[in-house]
């Protein structure tokens, strides 16, 4: 369990893994609509939404807890009792909605999923998905919380394979949905047991200690309901926008809200070993480390995320066309609105990680309380006055506030110092950037959107890359580390 590799090569080692599986996840979709019908794949789809909503609750946010109490620690035989006393519990956890859900199966199949097809068989079936996923996610986070990125690529890379080629091979001999889920399940319980194995041999076996429980429940019961309050955050304002206007202003909202969503994907490596990494460091009360490792996992993402949201104002019309298949009339604000919400909203989070780690997660679920209430309240009033720009400057609003609020807590505990020089020198390289991009579009426009993207895009990052080199915005020994951790030397 030793940390042994850079940390910043961990955060490469993780670029690639998410890569690799949201490639994967993302051809799922036409291999069971094309071979089962979009009827089944919307079978599915209901079926799913209904477990991801269950899963939150089975796992009781135990494994963050597990990351928090344990990813400082060195004895194996304390890490041993907190892993098997959270397992126990989340296995104990499983088994009770299992059975809730097999016999909520029925009246799941006759309210929430219109077909005329014997689906009853399907959604029981899919009930030991609650087990699957919620073992797999737990056991995972094991692997995660001591940094041992290659392992848990490896699992994660397994598991999006295996499931993959499982189900291709499941529908070519013309099986349908019950026995692609049944795949689904095998797969996860023979990887299970093999990191069982893997942990087993790490730290041993300790009998649950259930006096350990409190202590683990105090810190994550407040982190359960924050799944369902980011889902009013989330996706209340398009329920907002169809109730005033017309399906197609949900269409173009849902459309920019799914662009701006990748501001995500480039936070995203970051944040996957960012908990286990701070526990490790405010363990061992190496602050000048802490400072740095909130500093460049704040910066790197955000020198991607400014450009992007200078190319999405300037090609909204290139990327709704791409997206819907038409020109929409809509605001070139519309998007990059959304996403600097969403940047406001991933500064924050590292102020609320500060929480998490002092083990103040109350402050975490009244922060993710305040900002469901203002989003709603805001869209409410906002989306009847300016449509469905007034969704997107209330999800700015709201994450610009929720920032500041968790900024505001998380100094009493401990104050995270961000260095924001580079800022003005990103946002100056990104409009040189932006100015490129708006010469170079008419003379591109004949011969298509895609084309006109898939030029404009490399074009852009190089003005960009260039300009922030030659201004400053990356420093040489930034280059020099990024050099040194690519190289495979």
């Amino acid at each position: 369990m030793l940390m042994k590799d850079h940390y910043g090569k961990k955060i490469i080692i993780s670029v690639g893994t998410l890569l690799f599986i949201n490639i994967q996840q993302f051809l799922f979709l036409p291999i069971l609509s094309r071979n089962l019908g979009v009827e089944i794949y919307g079978i599915w789809s209901q079926v799913i939404t209904a477990i991801n909503l269950i899963l939150p609750v089975v796992l009781f946010a135990l494994p963050i807890t597990f990351v928090r109490f344990s990813a400082g620690l060195k004895d194996p035989d304390k890490i041993s009792s907190n892993y098997y006393t959270m397992l126990f519990f989340i296995i104990l956890s499983s088994v009770v909605w299992v059975i809730i859900f097999y016999f909520l199966s029925p009246f799941i199949n006759s309210t929430f999923i219109e077909t005329k097809k014997p689906i009853l068989n399907i959604v029981r079936i899919s009930s030991l998905l609650l087990i699957a996923y919620s073992l797999s996610q737990f056991s995972s986070n094991y692997f995660r919380s001591f940094q041992m990125e290659k392992t848990y690529s490896l699992f994660q890379i397994l598991q999006s394979s295996g499931v993959l080629l499982l189900m291709i091979i499941v529908i070519r001999l013309g099986y349908g949905l019950f026995e692609c889920i049944l795949s689904i399940i095998i797969v996860y319980a023979i990887l299970f047991i093999v990191s069982q194995y893997i942990i087993y041999k790490e730290i041993g076996f300790s009998i649950p200690d259930l006096k350990l429980l409190k202590p683990f429940l105090i810190f994550s019961l407040p982190l359960i309901p924050i799944g369902l309050i980011n889902w009013v955050i989330n996706a209340s304002d398009r329920y907002v926008i169809g109730y005033f206007f017309q399906v197609i202003e949900v269409a173009k909202y849902s459309a920019a809200y799914t662009v701006a969503m990748i501001i995500q994907l480039f936070y995203a490596p970051f944040y996957f070993l960012l908990l286990p990494k701070l526990t490790e460091l405010i363990e061992s009360q190496n602050f000048y480390a802490l400072n740095k490792v909130i500093h460049y996992s704040n910066k790197l993402p955000l020198l991607v995320s400014i450009p992007s949201i200078i190319g999405f104002y300037v090609l909204y019309k290139e990327i709704f066309s791409f997206i819907l298949g038409e020109t929409m009339d809509v605001s070139n604000l519309l998007i990059p609105m959304i996403s600097l919400g969403y940047v406001f909203y991933l500064t924050g989070s590292f102020y609320d990680h500060i929480l998490i780690l002092s083990k103040n997660t109350k402050y975490s679920l009244y922060g993710n309380i305040f900002a469901g209430i203002i989003n709603l309240i805001g869209n409410i009033i906002l989306v009847p006055l300016f449509g469905i720009m007034g969704a997107a400057i209330m999800t700015m609003l709201t994450f610009l506030i929720q920032m500041l609020y968790f900024k505001n807590i998380s100094q009493k505990y401990y104050n995270i110092k961000l260095n924001w020089n580079f800022l003005w020198k990103s946002i100056l390289a990104a409009t040189i950037m932006g100015i490129f991009i708006y010469v170079l579009k008419p003379s591109l426009q004949m011969f298509g959107n895609e084309i006109t993207l898939l030029v404009l895009i490399p074009v852009g990052a190089i003005i960009y890359l260039s300009v922030s080199i030659f201004i400053g915005v990356i420093k040489k020994e930034e280059l020099i580390l990024i050099k040194s951790l690519i190289s495979t030397k």
